[in-house]
């Protein structure tokens, strides 16, 4: 189901963290770009770098948009309070561990395609 996460717009309001939700990026991708999945929280296991976008903000979909074109990315870690993206080449899945909610890269999130 939908569920909301604190994320750049919502300005402490609740009810606008939806706006940085993966189910909200999902369905306003402006080209459908649904074969990502995401996790709660950032993978222990990264993996190696195949690209830093930290410049400006970058939406998730600019984010899933450069991972698609850059040879050998597989994942990208994406923090969606600062809108910056970190691909990578690490083969991710559903039970890849995650860190805890206690450590410094909790609200950043792995997003993942198939390998």
């Amino acid at each position: 189901g939908f569920r909301p996460v604190w994320g750049i717009f919502n300005g402490g309001h609740d009810a606008l963290s939806a706006f940085s939700s993966h189910h909200f990026v999902l369905w306003a991708l402006p080209h459908g770009n649904a074969r990502y999945k995401v996790t709660d929280r950032v993978v222990t296991d990264q993996g190696g770098s195949k690209g830093e976008y930290t410049g400006r903000f970058y939406a998730a979909w600019e984010c899933m948009d450069k991972c698609d074109i850059t040879s050998g990315c597989a994942s990208f870690t994406y923090n969606p309070r600062v809108g910056h993206c970190h691909l990578k080449d690490e083969c991710v899945s559903s039970s890849s561990e995650v860190v805890s909610p206690h450590s410094d890269l909790f609200s950043s999130q792995t997003y993942w395609k198939e390998c």
